[in-house]
């Protein structure tokens, strides 16, 4: 908000704007360097403040990256707050553990169960000020971050954003090869489609149906078809009247991505990625569980400078033929091997199996209470828990979990339908 003597307006700080253009450098090896040097001091601009600093660290790349570069700019010791888990194909402390001992941090790790879950959700629902699926995981770490003293964290969120972390990236970039495939006439494509609803890998054929039938691999047509919980179809069965779906990744992609066409395909994604998923979701979530608690996260991936070059960068050299390679290659020997070649994992707890569980009655109860709202149509939400609760591949946790949210927040905001 500008502020003079008679008026205030607001505007813009920064946005990326089209007419970019591409990065002059064209050794891998003088990008590699500029890109370390960008992140580093992206990092120790962060770090400056009156108030202790810290830093989540999950034991992946990027909040790797972040503590390491923290601990390399730092006279001390840095402190680190991980989430872990009894169930181990969650838990991470391995990976942080490791990254922690080697930058000699003070390392928190922060084992949550599920009964500590349940006895925080009620706050954590109530902190959202629209229903939300994501950020009930920050809200745990910061609240028991602050209870450390600490005041400001350093988070990696923004790396996948930046250097083509996460899948969809490179499952674009492959479908973008394949337009001959869209010249098959679209009855033998849904022909298609229709056998892939009785694939036996769930969601993955639904999935693999909805890109079959889109109407081209252009990243217009593909993309918001990852970013969608329920499908076009899915949702209109949901509904007692016919609803106008409106998707706001389809949005973006019509009234702004088509003025981002000089970028390569990777940084058009990555500004897909970062103007809506990440901006309406990521951050919105993490800025209002993390301030719930009177906690600032800062997020140096997101520092306009680095922003501006990497998305600069050819796909030539940003391609990731392992994860996030041109951020690993930049970092040089910063980060233990371990890290940087083990599976992504993501900052996630074990929902299906606390939603099958310890959850399984806080879930039920709402999901039979939102069946009297008259939102959807009858019996729908209940068909949709007892398939997830018979392990059906095509209902996932996040299906669940939207009712669940939803119902809890028109309950708290005293709406009825």
């Amino acid at each position: 908000i500008c502020v003079t003597e008679n008026s205030s307006h607001r505007e813009k700080w920064w946005e990326l704007k089209p007419g970019l253009g591409f990065n002059s450098d064209n050794q891998p090896e003088v990008i590699k360097k500029n890109v370390r040097s960008l992140l580093s001091s992206a990092v120790e601009r962060r770090m400056v403040s009156d108030v202790p600093v810290g830093a989540f660290l999950s034991g992946g790349i990027d909040s790797s990256a972040v503590a390491g570069l923290m601990a390399t700019l730092s006279s001390k010791p840095v402190d680190t707050f991980s989430v872990i888990f009894n169930e181990k194909e969650f838990d991470e402390s391995l990976w942080s553990g490791m990254v922690a001992k080697k930058f000699n941090t003070r390392h928190h790790p922060i084992l949550v169960k599920p009964e500590i879950f349940l006895e925080e959700l009620p706050a954590a629902l109530s902190a959202l000020d629209h229903p939300s699926a994501d950020g009930i995981n920050s809200f745990v770490v910061s609240k028991l971050t602050r209870q450390q003293g600490i005041k400001v964290a350093l988070s990696g969120l923004g790396g996948d954003e930046l250097f083509a972390g996460y899948p969809v990236f490179t499952a674009l970039h492959s479908i973008s090869k394949r337009q001959k495939l869209y010249s098959i006439p679209l009855f033998l494509r849904n022909a298609g489609k229709k056998l892939l609803n009785i694939y036996p890998g769930g969601r993955r054929g639904d999935a693999m149906g909805e890109v079959l039938c889109a109407n081209g691999p252009q990243p217009e047509f593909i993309h918001p078809l990852f970013r969608r919980v329920y499908s076009h179809a899915q949702a209109a069965l949901m509904f007692e009247d016919k609803v106008n779906v409106i998707d706001p990744v389809e949005e973006y992609w019509k009234s702004e991505g088509v003025n981002f066409k000089d970028l390569e395909f990777l940084s058009q994604i990555s500004r897909a990625e970062i103007k809506t998923y990440t901006q309406d979701i990521l951050l919105r979530d993490t800025d209002q569980m993390s301030m719930a608690h009177s906690l600032e996260v800062r997020v140096p991936f997101f520092d306009f400078t680095l922003v501006e070059y990497v998305l600069s960068i050819s796909d030539s050299i940003k391609y990731p033929h392992f994860p996030k390679e041109l951020l690993v290659e930049s970092l040089g020997d910063l980060l233990p091997a371990q890290v940087v070649h083990r599976k992504k994992m993501g900052f996630t707890f074990p929902w299906k199996k606390w939603l099958l569980n310890d959850l399984k009655s806080f879930c039920e109860t709402r999901i039979i209470r939102i069946e009297t709202r008259g939102i959807f149509k009858e019996g729908m939400p209940i068909t949709i828990w007892k398939r997830f609760l018979k392990s059906d591949l095509r209902v996932t946790w996040t299906h669940v979990w939207l009712l669940v949210v939803l119902d809890e927040w028109m309950e708290k905001n005293g709406i009825e339908s």
